[in-house]
């Protein structure tokens, strides 16, 4: 996927090239919002000082990451539909442009997600509606009680 080109001539975000950082790429807390920090690059991998450009991200459940073993599943009645049937479509991302080449992405894992691992799926969109993944999306996310 190329950069994009923006009508006032700048050069635009490169997938591959744009990078994630933060700790809820890692892990996530059923007790508060997680956040991480998208920084936009071109293709030359040099950072974009500017905003305007669109991400968007989605939590996707791991329904087979179930936080015990197959033992205590048999002998335990777990109540309630498994989390596929609940968030059949994983949880979307909400990204805030800083407008200077950071966006800062946010989610919020269910508290009745009965799951400990995640998929993070964090996407740079360009003008059509073509999604192209950024430097390591997705992320294997982890569920505890609290961030770090």
């Amino acid at each position: 996927m190329a950069s994009t080109t923006h009508p006032l001539g700048h050069r635009g975000a490169y997938a591959p090239a744009c990078i994630a950082r933060g700790a809820a790429l890692r892990c996530a807390s059923h007790t508060a919002s997680s956040n991480f920090v998208v920084l936009a690059r071109d293709d030359d991998g040099r950072p974009i000082s500017r905003g305007g450009e669109c991400f968007d991200g989605r939590l996707i459940f791991m329904p087979q990451a179930a936080p015990c073993d197959i033992s205590t599943r048999v002998s335990e009645k777990v109540e309630g539909p498994p989390v596929g049937a609940v968030f059949p479509d994983g949880v979307s991302c909400s990204f805030i442009d800083c407008e200077d080449g950071t966006y800062l992405g946010c989610y919020d894992f269910p508290k009745d997600a009965r799951v400990s691992e995640a998929v993070l799926h964090v996407w740079l969109v360009s003008g059509d509606g073509a999604r192209a993944h950024i430097q390591g999306s997705p992320f294997r996310v982890s569920c505890g009680g609290s961030l770090p």
